[in-house]
This record gives C-alpha cells, sequence and structure tokens, in this order.
C-alpha cells in the first residue's frame, strides 16, 4: 500500500463498525446519515448516527459523542509524511500497527515471512504452469502447494512492539506544534497469533470442582481491555492521550451455517475504544490477570489444473 492508504483502510474500518448497523448506514428519519446531517442536527439526536456502547471502555455518553464526532471530521494530514496521519478541530488521530512476532531492522517476521511465502508460491506456481502447458495430462487433476508456517508469536513480543511504536509516536507527538487537545492513538493488530485465558484459577486449591461459580474469560484473539500490563503502561500517559481505538481481527463462526460449513469461521475487524484516564476503573473490574499464549499453525497456497484437449492448462 501506499503512504496513508493503510491509515485510512484502518479508519474507515472503524466507521463501519461505529457507523453502521449490519452493513447498513445508519441514518435518521430524514435519511440523513453521519456524512451528510448537519452539526447540529448530529449533537441533538447522537442515537440515529451511531452506537459502540459495547465496544467503548471508561467512555460516558458525552465521550462516545465527542468521539463519533472526531472520526466523521477527521481529514487526512496534508503533509502526509508527517505526523499526525489525521487531524480535526481541536486534536489529531495518529495510527500505527503491532505485531506478536519479532522485529528486527527490516521489520516483522511475520511480514518477512509473508513476503518469502508470496515470492515462493509465485515462483513454484509458474514452473508448474510451464510444466502443464508442456505435458498435459487429459486424465489426471495435477496441483502444486506452497506451505509457510507461522512465525514465533508471543505475549512478550507484542508487548515489546507495543511500546516500541507507542514511545516512537510519542516522541513525534512532543514535536507537533498543532493542536493537541484530543489526542488519539489508533492502534491495528491483525494476526491470528495468540489467544488470551483468564487465569482465575491461580491462587485455589488444584483439582478441585467450583461448580458454576465463575467461568474464566477466553479469547482466540489479543484484547487490549484485558491486558492489565498495557493499560497500566498507557495509563502513564494520560497527560497526551485522551482515546485509544484499539482495531483487531477475531476468529468468528459463520452464523447461520449449517453441516460441514459450520465448521468453518472468517476474521472479523473488530474495535476497542478506551478512555486512558478511566483505565484505573477498568482494572477494578479485571480481579485476575490473563495468560498470553502464542497460537500455533500455518498456510497453504495452492493451485489445480486438469489439461483440455486443445492443450490448454484449466485452473
Amino acid at each position: 500500500m501506499k503512504r496513508g492508504e493503510r491509515e485510512q483502510v484502518c479508519l474507515e474500518a472503524v466507521k463501519k463498525i461505529i457507523f453502521y448497523n449490519n452493513g447498513k448506514i445508519r441514518c435518521d428519519f430524514d435519511g440523513k446519515s453521519y456524512l451528510d446531517v448537519s452539526d447540529e442536527k448530529f449533537f441533538k439526536f447522537p442515537i440515529c448516527y451511531f452506537d459502540f456502547q459495547n465496544n467503548a471502555f471508561g467512555l460516558s455518553e458525552e465521550d462516545r459523542i465527542e468521539v463519533a464526532n472526531l472520526l466523521r471530521t477527521a481529514q487526512p494530514n496534508e503533509k502526509a509524511s508527517e505526523f499526525p496521519d489525521f487531524v480535526f478541530e481541536n486534536g489529531f488521530i495518529e495510527h500505527f500497527q503491532i505485531t506478536a512476532s519479532k522485529e528486527t531492522k527490516k521489520g516483522s517476521q511475520k511480514i518477512i515471512k509473508e513476503n518469502d511465502f508470496s515470492r515462493q508460491a509465485e515462483k513454484n506456481e509458474k514452473i508448474f504452469k510451464e510444466e502443464c502447458k508442456n505435458n498435459p495430462d487429459f486424465v489426471n487433476v495435477r496441483s502444486v502447494t506452497t506451505p509457510m508456517n507461522f512465525p514465533d508469536y508471543s505475549g512478550k513480543n507484542l508487548e515489546s512492539s507495543f511500546k516500541r511504536n507507542f514511545e516512537h509516536h510519542i516522541q513525534s507527538l512532543e514535536k507537533y506544534d498543532g493542536s493537541k487537545q484530543i489526542g488519539v492513538f489508533m492502534v491495528g493488530n491483525y494476526e491470528f497469533a495468540v489467544k488470551m485465558y483468564e487465569n482465575i484459577f491461580n491462587d485455589v486449591k488444584k483439582n478441585v470442582s467450583y461448580g458454576d461459580l465463575r467461568l474464566p474469560q477466553k479469547f482466540t484473539c489479543y484484547r487490549l481491555s484485558r491486558d492489565k500490563k498495557l493499560l497500566n503502561y498507557i495509563y502513564s500517559y494520560r497527560d497526551l492521550i485522551r482515546y485509544i481505538i484499539f482495531v483487531y481481527e477475531e476468529y468468528t463462526r459463520r452464523e447461520n451455517a449449517k453441516g460441514f460449513e459450520g465448521l468453518f469461521g472468517d476474521l472479523v475487524r473488530k474495535i476497542e475504544v478506551i478512555k486512558v484516564e478511566n483505565i484505573p476503573y477498568m482494572l477494578k473490574l479485571l480481579p485476575w490477570d490473563f495468560d498470553i499464549c502464542p497460537l500455533y499453525g500455518g498456510a497453504v497456497r495452492s493451485i489445480h489444473s486438469i489439461s483440455s484437449k486443445k492443450n490448454e492448462a484449466l485452473q
């Protein structure tokens, strides 16, 4: 992607969650949406244009209106190569991504492996297509598959990535001469990399049943709202950053799927909007720590072919 495109894609994903309902844009009785409603009407009837209460952590109704308004009015920075990525009347939005894989000067291990995987797959497929063309087989279906194992993911890598990127952008913020009244960091993590498990049985007697007193929360993705260590870290920057918008992907089963299709799911993009100054109140609702464990697996890319009587490979 070109510079600025990744940031715009992330912002649009956030808007899709906040200003849309089941894929349809929210409108008032006059058919107006957040895109064309007047400021006066937006603030008078905000409930008509957005809803993200279940995605809001530590936000009051006034805070949610403030976030929705800054998202609808944010514009790309005219100086695309400079901090921040987006500006609005009294603040900014800056985007960065984090990873649970190791990072070096060459970039994240995840990106490096994915690029190597794509290059190798394209090479294998080019050879395979030439082979099908030069030696047609009119009976058998042939294929070529390129595998890739996931890199080594860990919660420690994710924490390091978050802090490294966060502090880098804080340094840019400190040099910024524009409006800083409302600072927003929009953080993306788009990996099927780690899972989280609430460790509620750490200090109780083992090998004993406790009925349905309390079941631990489990997630097949990373949730910033449950990471007490990073929440405390973010809170130390409460005078500079008002909101964190965390954008992540979660593996979700397909609704109403039947039979074999019910075994599959999709990575669905979701958000958490956190008001930094209210993090201590969030932590009161998190009495236990969450273990962050890596997910293991890989990816494959395959193409298949059978030749036609015209000596052409059909893929």
